[in-house]
């Protein structure tokens, strides 16, 4: 019952479009925003990198990336992380990739964050 009541509050909050702010011990959610790096190009046989930072004021709860190899079998993910950290804060997310194949690969980080 108490895990059903918890789930209901977390839902409620995620459904409602409230504001987030960290005060005391309580975290208010103000806005999360999606924020991307530039495109990069990989060459074959090379390892690239991307980074998305978090605008001034907000830190990265996630990310990931995007490639131009989707469902193909050149870019092969080596590092998806929270970058940098500064404190306990995460600042951006960083993806390394290691191109496999003979032709370059596009790649972009994105990291959510979140004020």
């Amino acid at each position: 019952m108490k895990n059903a009541v918890i789930a209901a509050v977390v839902a409620t909050l995620v459904a409602s479009s409230g504001t987030y702010a960290a005060t005391g011990h309580h975290l208010f959610i103000e806005r999360t925003r999606t924020t991307q790096s530039q495109v990069v190009s990989v060459a074959p046989a090379s390892r690239g990198f991307a980074t998305a930072n978090c605008p001034s004021g907000e830190t990265a709860t996630g990310g990931g990336l995007t490639s131009s190899d989707i469902g193909g079998q050149g870019a092969v993910v080596t590092d998806s992380a929270p970058a940098p950290i500064t404190g306990y804060v995460s600042l951006g997310w960083t993806v390394a990739v290691q191109n496999t194949s003979d032709s370059p690969v596009q790649i972009q980080a994105y990291a959510v964050c979140v004020r």
